[in-house]
């Protein structure tokens, strides 16, 4: 199993560096259907106006047919992350900095990239998680830099849901419930706004 885990991590290792760019157009359509699905009260950027900061997300997306789709909805295999024989696939997290702001009605471009791999093991869980890094351009330049955590997990064999000493000497973490209406109306704007984009195209992976 060890072993295992070592190729595992000379191969992840071995793509770091590995490229990829995307171009897209920030259309104006997509920009009003996003904004209704949010139900913002600020007005629509029109063309020619500056994207809301964090809108980059639904441009440059990967879109794979639904035949290359597993059974979590993400691509079976892709363009960045060599495959990895684990369980499960999670998103870790995400990094933002914003140097400038994408426009409506402007072309914008990806450019992506592995930087860096890991692989770790917990008393519960063997974890390989993949770093990567996008950067969006316009016309004016570099826009947005969005760093992505992506996790792919395999639980321990007989291991327990808590294992002896997992989180000695840690705090007891204080959850709190919230509940979130999601109205048919809500539903239908959220599939209105997906709805010119192609099957699978959820990822940047």
């Amino acid at each position: 199993e060890r072993m295992d885990l070592e190729t595992l991590e000379t191969g992840l290792r071995r793509a770091v560096g590995r490229r990829k760019g995307t171009e897209d157009y920030v259309a104006a359509s997509l920009v009003e259907r996003l904004a209704v699905t949010l139900d913002c009260d600020l007005p629509t950027p029109r063309i020619g106006e500056a994207l809301p900061l964090g809108w980059h997300t639904i441009f440059c997306l990967q879109a794979p047919p639904r035949a290359e789709l597993g059974d979590d909805g993400l691509p079976r295999q892709y363009d960045l992350i060599p495959p990895v024989a684990m369980q499960r696939r999670l998103f870790g997290g995400a990094r933002l900095e914003f140097h400038g702001r994408l426009v409506v009605g402007e072309p914008v471009r990806c450019e992506s990239e592995l930087s860096e791999t890991k692989v770790r093991s917990t008393a519960t869980a063997h974890l390989a998680i993949a770093t990567l890094r996008h950067r969006f351009f316009g016309p004016a330049g570099l826009a947005v830099v969005e760093e992505q955590d992506i996790i792919h997990m395999d639980v321990v064999e007989g291991a327990t849901e808590k294992a002896p000493g997992a989180r000695e000497g840690r705090p007891s973490p204080t959850w709190q419930r919230a509940n979130v209406f999601c109205s048919a109306t809500m539903r239908f704007a959220s599939s209105t706004a997906a709805s010119s984009a192609p099957d699978g195209a959820t990822a940047r992976w």
